[in-house]
């Protein structure tokens, strides 16, 4: 989306697509087009990245991008000769992100960031990101009491040192999923897959989607979710008036 916005001019990554509905065409079109760079990575070279910062060194070694074009046009990795064993890795340059935005299950007004037990190692990967960026802003499913969050020690994935701003954002993570509290809303995928054929119906989709919308709320509203959100006793600990 961003891409296709145009407020994009560097992506690094291992991938860029839409699952089963196939690459993503903004990514395509623009990277194509020499409007927007690249930086290629190995999923493992791509976590890496911010692993190593999270642990408090320069690079960490990896095996995978050797023998690959990756060595050739990522200046990220070099490759190096263990003084252990003599084996050769890529050494995988750490990177420090300015600011790191990530969406969790839940947090209190402090920011201590939780996640729900069931599927929680799944989203491992956002803990490096979340530990190497130099600012963090968290989006949440649900504003919790510190005294849920005291009672649930275990949930509790971010402390709130490392934390900046938390964001409320019922369906922060819609039309794709979040872990154990939604899935991904597939119409809405296919919908905004073939806006992003052309770079004119794409325009028209952010018009309806981003810039038509007052703010999140009125987001939730075109949907169709706002009420269920409203609604709910177990979503969120703010009042009605909160949510509008």
């Amino acid at each position: 989306m961003l891409v296709g916005a145009g407020v994009a001019r560097v992506v690094e990554t291992s991938y860029v697509g839409m699952g089963a509905l196939g690459l993503a065409k903004n990514m395509r079109r623009e990277v194509e087009s020499g409007r927007v760079k690249t930086v290629d990575h190995s999923e493992s070279t791509a976590i890496d990245i911010f692993r190593a910062t999270a642990l408090g060194v320069d690079f960490l070694p990896n095996g995978t991008p050797l023998g690959t074009d990756l060595m050739t046009y990522n200046d990220g990795l070099v490759e190096i000769t263990s003084p252990f064993t003599g084996r050769k890795f890529a050494a995988v340059r750490g990177v420090k992100p300015d600011f790191a935005l990530i969406h969790a299950h839940s947090a209190d007004k402090h920011g201590n960031i939780q996640l729900d037990i069931s599927n929680w190692m799944d989203n491992s990967v956002d803990l490096y990101i979340a530990r190497a960026a130099e600012h963090l802003i968290v989006s949440v499913e649900q504003i919790v009491s510190t005294e849920y969050v005291r009672s649930h020690p275990m949930q509790t994935i971010l402390p709130r040192q490392f934390v900046d701003s938390v964001v409320h954002a019922p369906f922060g993570a819609h039309p794709c999923c979040c872990d154990s509290r939604y899935g991904y809303d597939q119409d809405e995928l296919r919908r905004y897959y073939a806006a992003s054929s052309n770079p004119s119906d794409f325009d028209n989709y952010l018009q309806e989607m981003v810039f038509g919308v007052k703010d999140h709320w009125g987001y939730l509203d075109r949907i169709g979710v706002y009420g269920l959100i409203t609604n709910s006793t177990v979503t969120s600990t703010l009042s009605e008036r909160e949510y509008s």
